[in-house]
């Protein structure tokens, strides 16, 4: 059975989008994802109801096609393009189960003997006349962005499409899918006229599908330099994307009165979830979250708060203080030596102190331009290119791209395949 994916929300301000919902063609909704519900042509999709969109009151919530995204305010009938200069549409959509579900896991061992406890108990009531506190929105082209890389990952997940091909191939196949973004977000900082809306939409949408249950499965996988790698290149691409804000004074902490990205602290603080995922379960044995520390000494600089999710600060603010000395990993560092020669006529054996950049690190020029960006770019794509390619990233490990013939061979329980 295909296992279920943790989706990215689940319940939202209003009661009334708790439950499923019927499409047009009356089938049931799903209320949250799994292997077979992904989130798909939302906005569109919007469309194919009998409901007029144009007659989406602030009040009401609707889900969002067969996604269990749902939208509770207005929806732009012509909504924007990625490439739009103009001010983006905010949607507001439910609070995602996994922040409902760490909530309850901690109420849990807080009261462990309190059964009244219900999850209506732990959703975010956001009154339906101010939602300026509300914390969980995403601009329509952010939202359609996170759908394509959902969808990626769902292409590339034996486990979903029944095959079993090795252990690590969906591992391998989610690098790819960050690859694709990666390759991606460099298409949008290099434009002739750079829109900081659109960055901001690839930001918004990889900074949600870095909070799904694929990313455990590719933190399992066995190249732990070339993830770390990868992620170290996520973080600077989130650096350059906040570089490019500023440029166009939008790097501000949101104000109702004032406008702006009113999602922006949210954004933020799911990537240093997602470097607290991977310091939970690899460590940090190259350097590739010192972009942490740096994040929040950019939020503080332009006095924006990273939080939102639940008990964020109590949970991550560590991370984002910086490094001392007296960590273990500059104690460690403190403590290796390296043997060589001396110059002497005898060649005395000398132990010397090893450099203090760390000849396994990953290496960061500190450059967060465009131009910065580039060329880390093209250093990474460099080496992280597979035979016969011309660019990270691709379709190697799209399972819905193989012949029958290929499926075939390792269909479970199939002709050729394996039996459990």
């Amino acid at each position: 059975m295909p296992r279920t994916k943790r989706t990215l929300v689940d319940a939202d301000p209003n009661s009334e989008c708790s439950m499923p919902q019927k499409s047009s063609k009356g089938k049931e909704r799903a209320t949250s994802g799994s292997a077979e519900t992904t989130i798909a042509n939302s906005i569109d999709a919007s469309n194919e109801g009998t409901e007029d969109d144009n007659a989406f009151s602030e009040t009401s919530c609707s889900h969002l096609g067969s996604s269990s995204l749902r939208k509770c305010s207005s929806l732009n009938t012509n909504p924007p393009t990625v490439n739009s200069a103009t001010e983006p549409k905010f949607i507001f959509i439910c609070r995602p189960h996994w922040d409902i579900g760490a909530e309850q896991l901690d109420m849990e061992y807080e009261t462990p003997d309190d059964e009244d406890t219900s999850p209506a108990d732990f959703v975010c009531k956001a009154s339906v006349n101010d939602r300026s506190e509300w914390a969980w929105t995403i601009t329509e082209a952010g939202l359609r962005k996170y759908e394509q890389l959902e969808k990626q990952a769902l292409n590339r997940d034996q486990d979903a499409q029944g095959l079993w091909i090795y252990n690590d191939y969906t591992a391998y196949g989610i690098n790819e899918v960050v690859d694709n973004w990666l390759k991606d977000f460099n298409t949008e900082v290099s434009r002739r006229t750079v829109s900081p809306y659109a960055v901001w939409a690839e930001l918004e949408a990889v900074s949600m599908f870095l909070q799904l249950d694929y990313i455990d499965i590719w933190f399992q996988g066995d190249d732990c330099r070339g993830f770390a790698e990868t992620i170290a290149l996520v973080g600077k691409a989130l650096l350059t994307g906040l570089h490019i804000l500023k440029n166009h004074q939008l790097l501000n902490p949101y104000q109702p009165e004032n406008g702006g990205l009113r999602n922006i602290s949210i954004v933020l603080a799911m990537f240093v979830q997602f470097a607290r995922s991977w310091t939970n379960i690899a460590g940090d044995h190259f350097g590739e979250t010192k972009w942490v520390p740096k994040l929040g000494e950019l939020a503080k600089e332009n006095s924006i708060e990273i939080k939102g999710s639940y008990k964020f600060h109590e949970r991550h603010q560590e991370l984002l203080e910086p490094e001392e000395d007296s960590s273990p990993r500059n104690e460690l560092k403190k403590r290796k030596k390296k043997i060589h020669f001396s110059e002497g006529t005898w060649g005395i054996v000398s132990l010397v102190d090893a450099d203090s950049d760390d000849d396994d690190d990953i290496k960061d020029n500190g450059d967060y331009s465009v131009k910065g960006w580039k060329d880390s770019f093209k250093t990474y794509a460099k080496g992280h290119i597979r035979s016969g390619r011309k660019t990270i990233g691709g379709t190697q490990y799209d399972i819905t791209k193989m012949s029958k013939f290929e499926k075939k061979r390792f269909q479970l329980g199939g002709e050729s395949g394996f039996y459990f």
